[in-house]
C-alpha cells in the first residue's frame, strides 16, 4: 500500500497527494505540453491535486476581491510540486 505525500506550502494551504499520480506518463505528456500551451496547467493542477483539492487551492489563494490569481495559484502549485518531488524522493 502507498502513503500519501502530505505538506504544507509556505502559506499555509495543507495538501495530500497519492504519490502514484506524480509518476503518471500522462502528467509527463501534460507537463511537456505547459509550455506551448500554458492553458495546459489548468489540466496538471487538476490531474496532480484532483477538483476537491484544487478548488481549495483556488479558496486559499482567492483574495478580497474574490479573484483567485494565477500569479498566485501557480507560485502555491510550484510550491506543492516541488515539495511533493522532494518527498517522493526522500
Amino acid at each position: 500500500m502507498t502513503k500519501n505525500i502530505t505538506g504544507k506550502t509556505l502559506s499555509g494551504f495543507e495538501f495530500e497527494l497519492n504519490p502514484i499520480v506524480l509518476n503518471d506518463y500522462e502528467l509527463l505528456e501534460d507537463l511537456a505540453e505547459v509550455e506551448e500551451n500554458p492553458i495546459k496547467a489548468t489540466a496538471v493542477i487538476e490531474r496532480i491535486l484532483g477538483k476537491d483539492q484544487k478548488n481549495r487551492l483556488l479558496d486559499h489563494v482567492r483574495g478580497e476581491d474574490g479573484v483567485a490569481k494565477i500569479d498566485s495559484v501557480m507560485e502555491e502549485f510550484a510550491n506543492i510540486f516541488n515539495a511533493a518531488s522532494d518527498l517522493k524522493n526522500s
